[in-house]
């Protein structure tokens, strides 16, 4: 016979398990998925929020490096004059153009920021930078321009060099003698010489007479002298010329609107060195009388007032850095950029490091 109970039972069973979750199952398992869910997002985030952080430091530090490298670099040239172991007769008109100040004996010098102004006062010539932030600039003669002078007529003011030095008409030239016991500073009128990174082996010739240039030369003798000819004393024939340069940093707007610090060689066309800088600070490192290390750290304001820039050995740099993008940091950051006080989420560090003046050390 038949069970008809059995099979109802096993009908019922089948039924409820063909019948799925009942509506508070489903909800109870819903909320712990959505937890799961959320959690798991959340975590993304803060992982997504640690990395950019962490990337933006990274690319905030190398920057810093690559600056402080190339500082480092101009501070070890600074003051090089060859093997010149006398102050340079200068043959210049007298200027206030900062780039061309390489008879003050300011081999490394700036202006320091009080507010919406500087002190010194801003030299002409500079570009607009930004208010609140230092200035520096390092002076030295180009190494790798150096060629050797073969002749020099002094009653025609020409010289005869060696080809390869790169220099053009307006350049700031270096002669010193083979004896390196004089050197002379002045204008090059107009020149035959190479380009820049010619390997060129032949000879060039130099004019320094006063008929043209700016500033241009006071003087075509380069000797100090108050006769109505040069005194043979002036004659570089068998030394050695070169061109000298001052290599400027500062801040001014870059070209994304940010501000960006700049390098500039002389009065070329500034580089946009490292975007997102939003301030530069100077100290100089004097030395006392019979001293040969820096005894105290100066603002260039202080320095300037005591006519001590021929004592500066080494330099205190500081730059603050901002991340490109916003929105890396929960809290908002106040600063102050170009004399306004604003507020963003940007990442930013301040980055310090002592720089030598090689040519000032013993």
């Amino acid at each position: 016979m038949v069970d008809f109970h059995d099979d109802l039972g096993t009908l019922k069973s089948s039924l409820r398990r063909a019948a799925g979750f009942t509506l508070v199952e489903f909800m109870i398992s819903s909320a712990l998925g959505l937890v799961i869910v959320a959690g798991v997002l959340a975590l993304f985030i803060a992982n997504r929020a640690t990395y950019r952080q962490q990337e933006a430091w990274g690319q905030l530090q190398e920057n810093a490096r690559v600056v402080f490298e190339l500082m480092s670099r101009d501070g070890r040239l600074a003051g090089f004059m060859g093997c010149a172991s006398a102050q340079p007769f200068s043959a210049l008109n007298a200027t206030s153009d900062y780039t061309l100040a390489f008879s003050s004996g300011a081999i490394a010098d700036g202006v320091n920021a009080s507010g919406v102004t500087w002190s010194p006062a801003l030299p002409s010539g500079y570009p607009t930078i930004y208010k609140g932030t230092d200035t520096l600039n390092f002076r030295m003669a180009l190494a790798d321009s150096l060629v050797r002078i073969t002749t020099h007529d002094i009653s025609s003011a020409t010289m005869t060099i060696d080809g390869g030095s790169g220099l053009h008409d307006g350049d700031i030239a270096l002669a010193y003698t083979q004896s390196c016991g004089r050197a002379a500073i002045f204008q090059v009128v107009s020149t035959s010489a190479d380009d820049p990174g010619s390997t060129s082996s032949g000879s060039d010739t130099v004019v320094h007479d006063t008929s043209a240039g700016s500033p241009g030369n006071a003087t075509k003798c380069l000797v100090y002298s108050t006769a109505a000819s040069c005194p043979a004393t002036g004659n570089f024939t068998d030394g050695w010329i070169g061109r000298l340069l001052t290599v400027s940093y500062y801040i001014a707007a870059g070209s994304t609107g940010r501000p960006s610090l700049y390098r500039r060689e002389g009065s070329d066309t500034p580089m946009e060195l490292i975007r997102n800088v939003d301030d530069l600070q100077v100290l100089y490192g004097v030395r006392e009388s019979g001293g040969d290390y820096a005894a105290r750290y100066m603002t260039a304001a202080a320095v300037a007032s005591g006519d001590r820039w021929s004592d500066v050995v080494s330099l205190r740099v500081a730059l603050t850095l901002e991340s490109v993008d916003d929105h890396i940091v929960d809290t908002a950051q106040s600063y102050t950029l170009d004399g306004v006080a604003s507020s963003d989420h940007r990442l930013r560090r301040t980055f310090s490091s002592t720089i030598a003046i090689r040519n000032r050390l013993p």
